[in-house]
């Protein structure tokens, strides 16, 4: 009798300790999977931001900086976005514009431990004449 209520004293405890342990897994899945949708976001953000780079520079030199960062949301400009052209304005050239996006963090003090991950699109815009 004894023995019995000794062993289901030791049990109780077992269930609440493997729906903490549980709890914890949960968690770290979903901050993983939030970092890759902002990762994911970033691409997105760097492929229009270089599309739209590489569209003003053919239309009008000098601007396709200042396109892209007006293409990036202002969340992702505040992480940090680097943008290059570079071309040959000659019949039938062409422009490309490579535009590098940094993924923000989750966590506040996580750039101590973590590393800045950056994501980069390039796009090329031919030059047409009229």
């Amino acid at each position: 009798m004894v023995s019995r209520l000794i062993k289901r004293s030791r049990q109780q405890g077992a269930v609440s300790l493997e729906f903490v342990g549980m709890l914890f897994a949960f968690f770290i899945i979903l901050v993983t999977a939030l970092q890759a949708m902002l990762a994911v976001f970033s691409l997105s953000q760097a492929n229009s931001a270089a599309r739209n780079a590489a569209r003003a520079e053919v239309l009008n030199p000098g601007s396709g900086v200042t396109a892209a960062q007006h293409a990036v949301s202002p969340g992702l400009r505040d992480a940090g976005v680097s943008t290059s052209c570079s071309g040959t304005r000659v019949h039938n050239g062409s422009i490309t514009c490579k535009v590098t996006v940094a993924v923000p963090n989750l966590g506040t003090d996580s750039s101590l431990w973590l590393p800045t991950l950056k994501v980069s699109r390039s796009a090329t815009q031919p030059i047409t004449t009229e």
